[in-house]
């Protein structure tokens, strides 16, 4: 493991990484847990719905020259793909780093993708939504840190951030995103307004705080949201139930001065 830990890491310092991204055309509608803020859409008929229509919807990457997507099937296919084409797996599992099983039910849920460049090396593509969630006092919500269930303390200083999921719309993500990550702080029914004139997007590549040695590009989609029905507390606490235990996620309220996509990828 020490001798392919170390060919990984000497062969990564020489190669470089191909990427490009696709965008398709499509219409939807989006469900009923949300309005929008936009001048380009009719106002809704109550406040608890909202009609979307997009021609835009993100996809994950595909290239003609790249060595065929990861598909495997197990944590072993898994690690096998990813040390030959240089990525060390050994501190995976460990604390505070995602394990392989996490990777490998990421890519079978479509929340990202494992490809080769014609060079050999492990490029991960994800595509993140961060909705920068607001409150009538000018404040934006943050997640300051997660405890793992594990222990391990990860520091975060990030918006509301969620993966998609494959074909899934952005639009689409925000209801979602938003009752999962803060669902259990939530009241009943809560009301979601997205600002569409808000949305910014970028795009950085960099190596995976969750999966060390992995290099991620990150397709960044930001918007703003106002949430009702969320503490009024400075700091408040969720959890999410994980295969191996409970992660925590805590939150703060902080000043808004303003949406900055580039370099807001979760990086997870």
């Amino acid at each position: 493991m020490v001798a392919a830990c170390l060919h990984s890491a000497l062969a990564t310092a020489f190669h470089g990484i191909d990427h490009e991204h696709i965008l398709s055309a499509s219409s939807y509608r989006a469900g009923p847990a949300f309005r929008s803020a936009s001048a380009k859409h009719p106002k809704p008929p109550t406040r608890h719905s909202v009609r979307y229509r997009s021609k835009v919807v993100v996809t994950p990457m595909a290239r003609a020259d790249a060595e065929p997507t990861f598909i495997g099937r197990t944590p072993e296919a898994l690690k096998t793909w990813l040390e030959n084409h240089h990525v060390c797996t050994s501190s995976y599992g460990g604390p505070g780093v995602k394990s392989l099983e996490e990777l490998l039910a990421e890519v079978q849920k479509g929340e990202s993708i494992l490809q080769a460049s014609k060079v050999g090396r492990a490029l991960r593509t994800v595509n993140v939504l961060n909705v920068y969630v607001r409150n009538q006092n000018n404040q934006v919500l943050e997640e300051e840190y997660q405890i793992r269930p594990d222990g391990a303390e990860r520091r975060r200083g990030l918006p509301l951030a969620e993966k998609l999921l494959a074909g899934e719309r952005w639009q689409e993500a925000v209801g979602r995103a938003v009752l999962e990550e803060l669902g259990p702080a939530l009241s009943p029914q809560p009301q979601i307004e997205v600002l569409e004139a808000t949305y910014r997007e970028s795009v950085e590549t960099t190596e995976s705080n969750s999966y060390p040695g992995l290099q991620t590009q990150y397709h960044c989609h930001c918007v703003e949201a106002m949430v009702g029905g969320l503490p009024t507390t400075e700091r408040f606490v969720t959890t999410e139930q994980r295969p191996h235990g409970v992660l925590q996620n805590h939150w703060r309220w902080q000043p808004y001065t303003g949406l900055e996509c580039a370099g807001k990828a979760a990086r997870g």
